[in-house]
């Protein structure tokens, strides 16, 4: 199942004994993100087992984060090809495959606002920290909230606030590009990952989030009050980790940038120490 990239949702049963993964038309399972090659991996089934080998591509596959030249598949493994793309393995037959991909969404996705959920969001921000540094690219990390939302989802209600908080991310994910990241990592907080992307950038793709918020209206009316969110911005330094703490600790200073925007009256971008560096 594609959990990651250009093509999530998708399911690929393997029902031959190789499988070939890559951008080739030949590849029975077909992907075009960026960094992957024509003939990137193979899954070659055998005796009930599954082994992913790599097929000499440019940037490499990996199996749940480690570099996987030849290696055993199992159950709920991960594989990241490309830049982007990750699958997640999985051992069941006689899947219904609409059924599954509903299923699978869900599980990856909050319903309301179509954002990935905070775990799946921080495993990729964690895919985005590696191959920053790998690379030695740019990587910038948005996290952003609606101000005075305390409030606000007490004045609408549960419904209310749902039908607002998918308003304000369909906004967001029109206002963003297409290899910007979003997703939800906390009650009316999302977060924005941008590849390749310096400070400077940064600012102004917080900024026209911003103002896609302030022209967000619900419902066909106006909200009970306008819609303001402030932004809080932290860059990606180099390092050689590309681990999950490396990913929560871009996290936690991003946060802490967006708590100064807030305390310091809200409707603003707030950038950290390094973010500011970069710019």
């Amino acid at each position: 199942m594609v959990i990651g990239g250009a093509r999530v949702g998708e399911i690929h049963p393997l029902t031959r004994d190789r499988t070939v993964v890559g951008r080739s038309p030949e590849a029975q399972i077909r992907l075009r993100d960026d960094g992957i090659s024509r003939a990137h991996a193979e899954l070659v089934v055998d005796d009930g087992r599954v082994l992913v080998r790599d097929l000499g591509s440019k940037n490499g596959t990996y199996l749940n984060g480690e570099r996987a030249d030849t290696r055993e598949v199992r159950n709920g493994d991960k594989l990241s090809v490309g830049e982007a793309t990750l699958l997640l393995f999985t051992h069941q037959e006689d899947l219904v495959p609409a059924y599954q991909r509903g299923r699978f969404l869900t599980a990856v996705r909050d319903p309301a606002t179509a954002a990935l959920k905070r775990e799946v969001f921080v495993e990729r921000l964690a895919q985005e920290v590696s191959f920053a540094r790998r690379h030695g690219a740019p990587l910038a990390l948005l996290v952003w909230e609606l101000d005075g939302f305390a409030g606000l989802s007490a004045r609408l209600g549960p419904e209310g606030t749902r039908r607002c908080l998918a308003a304000v991310a369909q906004a967001a994910h029109e206002g963003l590009s297409d290899g910007d990241v979003l997703g939800v990592v906390g009650p009316g907080r999302f977060g924005v990952a941008c590849r390749e992307m310096d400070g400077p950038a940064a600012g102004e793709r917080a900024a026209r989030l911003r103002a896609a918020v302030a022209a967000t209206r619900f419902d066909g009316g106006a909200p009970h009050a306008p819609l303001t969110a402030s932004v809080g911005v932290a860059a990606c330094g180099p390092g050689k980790d590309g681990t999950p703490e490396a990913a929560a600790a871009l996290l936690r200073e991003a946060s802490v940038a967006l708590d100064a925007a807030r305390t310091s009256g809200g409707d603003r971008v707030a950038f950290s120490p390094a973010a500011t560096a970069s710019s």
